[in-house]
């Protein structure tokens, strides 16, 4: 089987890191260099790492992925690129939180739209029973809990610990 350029370079690339790291390390939190590149919104070094074979399905120590950090810090160009690679916009956190609970969670109106667009379910609830409105109503942005009242059919929905929405909002102190 005859190696393409990019692979013979990726090929070089593994061969030093031995030496210099590998591309997939991790640092206390369970991160590796390319959910740094994510959450510091860094699309070159995202591009550049994926290039030099840096892994993008691993989780931090929370089970959160490359997509859940993106999305929770709310940056659209780096949850496109990520879209690119891993096509699964329902994928589950260890806590069950999927990447529209995040974006809804960090307040990022754009990444909430980016997800509804891509047709992303606001009726899943996480392991507490949350659903992506109960983790607006804790942000507290009032344009992201107004464009997820758009879609989501029940605003009374209860959490398993009997909140909806609007005691989620008084618990944070959010008005």
């Amino acid at each position: 089987m005859k190696l393409g350029e990019r692979d013979r370079d990726v090929t070089k690339i593994k061969s030093l890191l031995p030496f210099v790291g590998s591309v997939d390390s991790r640092d206390a939190n369970g991160r590796t260099p390319l959910m740094n590149a994510v959450l510091n919104s860094n699309v070159q070094e995202l591009i550049s790492l994926v290039n030099r074979g840096a892994d993008s399905s691993l989780e931090d120590n929370k089970g959160r992925n490359l997509l859940h950090l993106a999305a929770l810090h709310g940056d659209t160009n780096i949850i496109d690129v990520i879209h690119t690679r891993m096509q699964n916009i329902e994928s589950k956190s260890a806590e069950g939180m999927t990447p529209i609970m995040f974006a809804a969670l960090g307040g990022q109106l754009q990444a909430v739209e980016w997800f509804f667009q891509k047709g992303a379910i606001v009726t899943c609830k996480d392991r507490r029973g949350w659903n992506v409105l109960h983790y607006a109503a804790q942000c507290g942005n009032p344009d992201t809990v107004a464009l997820i009242l758009t879609r989501v059919p029940n605003i009374e929905s209860k959490t398993a610990d009997g909140l909806t929405p609007l005691l989620v909002c008084a618990r944070h102190g959010k008005l």
